[in-house]
């Protein structure tokens, strides 16, 4: 049967533990920078946007013995929080004083990147369901609906959708066979996310056309290729520049913990990192570090508030 809430049922457990603890501290509500009394931690940090509410999160299924049916609402329901998460990427190329010259290159740069999100953003906006997240990612990816690619550097595994990365493939390798192939291969073994190169020749794949077109790079194993996505670099260092702003900014505080609308106010008042982080929506990029641990929310009696953990970047 259907549950009232993931979020308020498995978080109130998270919550009931973290209220007892001892080590910290409920001290009144004070000035910014000082410290927040904690209400509670039933945050979902996504719930704000418009389109949210559509998720239908309450409509998730947890019992042990499901049916087909219901797993199949489940899995509808997580690639709609993938398609959500996607399209909040980036704010509007809306600020005043941007030029129409910086709004194309800007506007370039996006459209260069992969349409990825981050696993890790899918246990923010289903907070404590990691294992559930998880099964059902896996799930999809068999079924031939997306596609899990690690970065080689970063503890981070991304998210592409099939038809995404169809399209990426036939735009990059600009030959119809290479992409036929590729694609047939990708589809024959939907969780491999390392290639080695006696399968790439049976397939009559090129591994140096691969790599050139950004698809593979050399895995530490010999012989073997680890798939990627081009351009998928210069993505994570923009990601992960806003991430380090938000948490330098975080981390300033006396008590390491900020008014959600005063990290925006920080975050977006200057332009000049509007234009370095490419608009990246603060709530987006949030999303990645709340996922990773790095950063809590819970709500205050004057509004939400983000506290670090504690975890490094």
């Amino acid at each position: 049967m259907a549950i009232g809430s993931p979020t308020k049922k498995l978080e109130s457990q998270t919550q009931t533990s973290r209220t007892s603890n001892p080590h910290r501290k409920q001290t009144q509500n004070v000035r910014i920078g000082e410290q927040y009394r904690i209400l509670d931690y039933s945050v979902n940090i996504f719930s704000p946007i418009p389109g949210f509410e559509s998720l239908s999160l309450d409509d998730l299924y947890f019992e042990s013995n499901l049916e087909d049916y219901d797993d199949d609402k489940n899995l509808e329901i997580l690639m709609r929080c993938i398609e959500f998460v996607m399209k909040i990427k980036f704010d509007f190329l809306s600020k005043a004083k941007l030029s129409s010259r910086t709004k194309a290159k800007l506007s370039a740069l996006r459209s260069s990147y992969p349409n990825v999100v981050a696993l890790n953003q899918l246990y923010a906006i289903l907070p404590n369901l990691e294992t559930f997240v998880d099964s059902r990612v896996e799930k999809l990816a068999i079924m031939g609906r997306l596609k899990l690619i690690s970065h080689p550097q970063e503890n981070i595994r991304y998210i592409i959708l099939t038809e995404d990365l169809r399209r990426l493939i036939e735009q990059h390798t600009k030959s119809d066979q290479i992409s036929s192939r590729f694609m047939s291969l990708l589809q024959d073994y939907p969780n491999v996310e390392a290639i080695p190169a006696p399968l790439l020749s049976r397939s009559g794949l090129n591994p140096r056309i691969l790599i050139d077109s950004g698809f593979l790079t050399f895995s530490p194993i010999n012989d073997w290729f680890t798939l990627t996505l081009p351009n998928l670099g210069p993505f994570w260092r923009l990601v992960k520049g806003s991430n380090m702003a938000i948490y330098k900014i975080i981390k300033t505080t006396k008590f390491e913990q900020i008014l959600e609308d005063d990290l925006r106010m920080k975050y977006e008042a200057n332009q000049s990192n509007f234009v370095k982080h490419n608009g990246l929506n603060m709530i987006w990029s949030l999303s990645l570090m709340t996922g990773r641990g790095i950063v809590e929310c819970f709500n205050s009696p004057t509004g939400r508030v983000y506290k670090l953990t504690g975890k490094k970047m």
